[in-house]
């Protein structure tokens, strides 16, 4: 079982049909009103590419796939021509502590990687949908209204087409001189930041030692207060020990992100069986098949 990151040719998306599914349970109480729940956070898409007639050429391009993948067996990229693109109206990121998502989506958190994400509202009520196979050239990132360049420069970023996730190089970076443990953490900086943090603001720090690393490490920290090059946190750390370690500015959540980029829904066949119909032939030779039912389904990657 693999995910192969090949999309299965679009000219074949027209003509399909599906979108978008949820799972939710429902129990009607004897009130007659209802108890729902929703069992799923995010939606599974189902498709169906069969039940429409399709000349040989075509027909081929399924067939040809559908053996290469090993019918239900292996992952492929898929266009949905009903919904492959994101503008900066709707493209959110998301900060990220590890994979945990973290922060407000369109807003920086402090935090080296984000999760590019799709987000769908009406009124106030909104849905965001991770997006984990952008395409290749397609993408626009937006700090503060202002595009981002891709690269290894400061303040620049790397996207990993087969996650949907964007790391940014930190704008600076300070060693850590010292630290105060406490009710609350205090870093003292070899060099204060400049423009500087401030208070509401968040510091990422990395590579310290002691019994409080665990805490510390390969996180964003919430700003209390800032002296220079001294920065209050939040975070507790009464009793531990911490050494050493790096101290960097990423965005921070007064700063808008943004993005446009176009994008695949990673899916497999839902059938081991492959079935075809032969409905006529055209006065040039090429075939007109019917296939009854090859159904796609969402999967988690």
């Amino acid at each position: 079982m693999a995910f192969l990151e090949v999309r299965l040719s679009p000219q074949i998306s027209y003509g399909a049909r599906g979108g978008p599914g949820f799972n939710t349970d429902t129990v009607a109480v004897r009130s007659g009103y209802e108890s729902r729940n929703a069992n799923w956070s995010q939606t599974q898409h189902r498709y169906e590419i069969g039940l429409t007639v399709r000349k040989q050429s075509q027909f081929d391009l399924i067939r040809n796939h559908f053996m290469a993948v090993r019918g239900k067996l292996d992952g492929f990229r898929y266009k949905d021509s009903a919904d492959y693109k994101i503008t900066t109206a709707n493209g959110y990121p998301i900060g990220l502590h590890s994979t945990s998502q973290v922060g407000t989506a369109g807003a920086g958190y402090g935090t080296p990687t984000t999760q590019l994400a799709k987000i769908y509202s009406t009124g106030a009520n909104f849905y965001l949908r991770d997006i984990r196979k952008p395409v290749a050239g397609t993408l626009a990132l937006y700090r503060g209204g202002v595009l981002v360049n891709a690269g290894i420069g400061l303040g620049q970023y790397a996207i990993d087409l087969t996650t949907g996730i964007v790391t940014i190089v930190a704008d600076q970076s300070s060693s850590i001189s010292s630290h105060t443990v406490g009710t609350t953490h205090v870093f003292t900086l070899a060099s204060a930041f400049s423009p500087n943090l401030l208070i509401g603001g968040r510091i990422y720090v990395a590579g310290i030692t002691g019994t409080a690393a665990a805490l510390l490490n390969d996180l964003s920290h919430t700003i209390t207060n800032v002296a220079g090059a001294v920065i209050t946190t939040t975070t507790v750390t009464t009793g531990l020990t911490a050494t050493g370690g790096i101290a960097y500015f990423y965005p921070q959540p007064t700063e808008t992100y943004r993005f446009s980029c176009e994008f695949d829904v990673p899916v497999r066949f839902d059938v081991d069986q492959f079935d075809a119909v032969i409905v006529t032939k055209q006065f040039a030779g090429e075939l007109f098949l019917e296939l009854p039912s090859v159904p796609l389904v969402e999967i988690r990657v």
